[in-house]
């Protein structure tokens, strides 16, 4: 299970960055700082050019197994989720139930 900040891996020289939540998969594009999330259940691709997203930064926390996508410069756009375990902890057996969600913040 990947527990490390973006930042470490890129300096592994790693481009392309795979994290699972309870409920989908995101796909991380480091060089092009771009980021594309699927329904879990889908195949991951990451060929289409379609439906990627710029981010600035992400944050994966080792310790809880959160992580945080900032959206925009000013950092006042963030999403945030928690990678899934087996068992996990943050959906149980119901995937469904983990959301995540956009966090606003101003300044």
């Amino acid at each position: 299970m990947l527990r490390e900040s973006l930042t470490q891996r890129e300096s592994a020289g790693t481009q392309t960055l795979c994290l699972r939540s309870c409920h989908s998969r995101w796909i991380f594009d480091v060089e092009h700082r771009r980021f594309r999330r699927l329904p879990a259940d889908i195949p991951a691709d990451i060929s289409g050019g379609a439906d990627w997203q710029p981010f600035v930064a992400l944050h994966v926390d080792p310790a809880s197994g959160a992580f945080r996508v900032t959206l925009n410069e000013e950092r006042t756009r963030v999403l945030r989720s928690w990678l899934h375990d087996e068992p996990c902890r943050h959906c149980g057996e119901q995937a469904d139930a983990a959301h995540t969600g956009e966090i606003l913040l101003r300044s």
